[in-house]
């Protein structure tokens, strides 16, 4: 929730705060906010002033596929054998995989914490309600939503709605935004073949990358030296895209 209200500061205008499963309990309790104009749940949940997110749960069976298992130190983390099933059913092996490896244990504790808020009650809210979610029972998804009042949206998605929306966005646009930059920082004279130099060394990097990562596991059994060091790749490329500064003016450019 701190972290919430930090990037609400930052902010210099109206914002909409979107909360996924259990984020939906942060944006509820930090969205009093003035500058927060409107909520969005995705698959999230939604408690009152003075409820814990347990509650949410009485009277609701949840699907015998999401399971959480509890560590020693009071953590809880996904169930290895029934991750994609519970939670991302509709992705790829590969892309299951991924986001089961790189899930953060949630503290198990949290889940009694009564809000002090609920910003629900104030501000306009949105929920996006995914029909193939196994991590909540359906009808508590919709009296959830019926309760806050939401304007309900519903898609045959599974709890990884926003996991899969966002992974689909950022492959769509990887190769305009390259043409953009490209045209921006090079000008148009030999474009064909600069962008038929950089789409072959992406194409190429796409190619290895699962191989990589697929030995990688087979020689560790874990992904996590090749998921840091693709973070580190993307730090390096972002570095490296900030540091070549404003675009130029190209003859061909308007005035």
């Amino acid at each position: 929730i701190a972290a919430t209200k930090r990037a609400i500061e930052r902010q210099d205008g109206p914002t909409i705060l979107v909360g996924h499963s259990w984020g939906g309990v942060m944006i509820t309790e930090a969205g009093i906010d003035p500058k927060v104009t409107g909520l969005v749940y995705v698959s999230a949940l939604s408690p009152d002033a003075g409820e814990t997110t347990a509650q949410q749960y009485e009277g609701y069976t949840t699907p015998s596929e999401f399971v959480i298992e509890p560590t020693a130190d009071g953590f809880g983390i996904l169930k290895p054998g029934t991750f994609k099933a519970g939670f991302a059913a509709d992705t790829t092996d590969e892309e299951a995989t991924f986001l089961e490896n790189s899930q953060v244990p949630i503290n198990l504790s949290s889940f009694g914490i009564k809000l002090k808020n609920a910003a629900w009650h104030t501000k306009p809210s949105w929920a996006v309600i995914a029909r193939q979610d196994k991590a909540f029972d359906q009808r508590m998804l919709q009296d959830m939503a019926k309760r806050i009042g939401a304007k309900v949206t519903e898609v045959d998605a599974s709890h990884a709605a926003l996991a899969v929306v966002t992974l689909g966005l950022g492959a769509g646009f990887e190769f305009d935004l390259l043409a953009y930059l490209i045209a921006r920082y090079f000008g148009r004279r030999a474009y064909g073949m600069i962008y038929g130099t950089f789409y072959t060394v992406i194409a190429f990097g796409g190619g290895m990358g699962p191989v990589i990562y697929g030995r990688v596991f087979d020689a560790t059994g874990r992904y996590d030296a090749a998921l840091l060091s693709g973070i580190g790749c993307l730090l390096v490329g972002s570095m490296s895209l900030l540091a070549m500064g404003r675009y130029p003016r190209w003859p061909q450019d308007p005035a």
